[in-house]
């Protein structure tokens, strides 16, 4: 790994609030759009509501536990297809994962496997339709406080970890003027940029201001090729060609970070905590376990590690966050929507804080 990148004073970290004010909904309010979009799921919730857990941090019901329940229920259904039988499918054990739905597979003769399939890959194709769209101007206008941050020598290069798909980041920093933006695709000479992890082990050069992005949860434009490459394709189309849109899925289940390019994202990701002195935290609310883990360990290991909650719920963040890592921790709670505005008193803000 690059100690010039992880051994930096500030992380940011941007969450779903983050992007809110580029019209990118939550998941709660996905969920709502969805039944819109596609009528067929509102029925899907309707027989399916006792098996469908709301939302811990938000209390409610969300896209996430529709679209694990239909993943779980296609799972299911092929093999209740293979095997022929719910007893059958009891004895073996990797079922363990959707052991709550196996008896609804016999049972809702309306459940087939391709309807359920259908509906699944209707809601991923909304997923990257709508966060594809990104108006440039407002990217620019929301983020540009937190990139100019990357002018000061102190903050060369600048760490920003989101778990959004969408192109705000990209966007803005295209309208950025004299910034480098280095996300582990080769540029500028490439026609196609493609992903690997030396551009960011590799990198040793200071060119003015720079940022490593580093997105958690995949992008709207990224492609696996048949080849197995990682490349950048921006379609507004999932798996455009038949290349595989490279992104986790809203969902509450075990996330497959092991595996490139989420793998070198999250190694980056504790590596910064564990040598950073400020951890902005902006629109997240600490739902995803793998990410709760490695802050977690960060704030054990690193003693000077300091937390900065930005979100007008950052109480209850707080709050919810002690509830995973299992002890109280000291954190500077911002009670604040995103805004342009609001971002240039927080980017005023972490100059003061790491000056101290």
């Amino acid at each position: 790994m690059n100690e010039i990148i992880y051994n930096q004073p500030l992380v940011l970290f941007l969450g779903a609030g983050a992007s809110a004010p580029l019209g990118k909904m939550t998941t709660v309010q996905f969920l709502e759009w969805l039944k819109l979009k596609i009528p067929r799921i509102a029925s899907v919730i309707g027989r399916a509501r006792a098996y469908l857990k709301p939302s811990e941090e938000l209390g409610r019901l969300d896209a996430e536990a529709v679209l694990d329940f239909l993943e779980n229920l296609v799972t299911a259904g092929k093999m209740f297809e293979d095997f022929g039988g719910r007893e059958l499918l009891r004895e073996r054990e990797e079922l363990e994962e959707i052991k709550s739905v196996i008896h609804l597979v016999p049972a809702l003769a309306t459940y087939k496997v391709e309807g359920n399939m259908e509906i699944r890959d209707q809601i991923k194709d909304l997923v990257v339709e709508h966060y594809s769209k990104i108006e440039e101007q407002k990217a620019y206008e929301l983020y540009a406080p937190l990139l100019e941050l990357s002018k000061l020598k102190r903050f060369r290069p600048l760490p920003i970890f989101t778990t959004n798909y969408d192109l705000a980041i990209e966007k803005a920093y295209e309208l950025g003027g004299a910034i480098r933006l280095i996300d582990g695709f080769s540029r500028p000479f490439a026609t196609t940029p493609r992903w690997s992890r030396e551009e960011y082990d590799d990198y040793a050069t200071f060119v003015g201001r720079e940022i490593m992005l580093f997105k958690l949860h995949g992008s709207v434009d990224w492609v696996c090729t048949p080849s197995g490459t990682i490349q950048r394709v921006e379609s507004r189309q999932r798996d455009p060609g038949g290349m595989q849109t490279i992104i986790a899925y809203p969902s509450r289940l075990k996330k497959e970070i092991h595996e490139e390019p989420f793998r070198t994202n999250y190694d980056y990701l504790l590596a910064c905590l564990l040598h950073a002195k400020l951890c902005v935290v902006i629109g997240f609310s600490f739902r995803d376990q793998e990410i709760v883990e490695e802050i977690r360990q960060a704030i054990e290991l690193n003693e000077r590690l300091e937390l900065m909650i930005f979100d007008p719920n950052a109480e209850a963040i707080k709050t919810h966050l002690e509830g995973k890592i299992g002890f109280e921790l000291e954190a500077e709670l911002l009670k604040k929507k995103f805004t342009p505005r609001n971002a240039r008193v927080l980017a005023q803000k972490i100059k003061t804080e790491i000056k101290r």
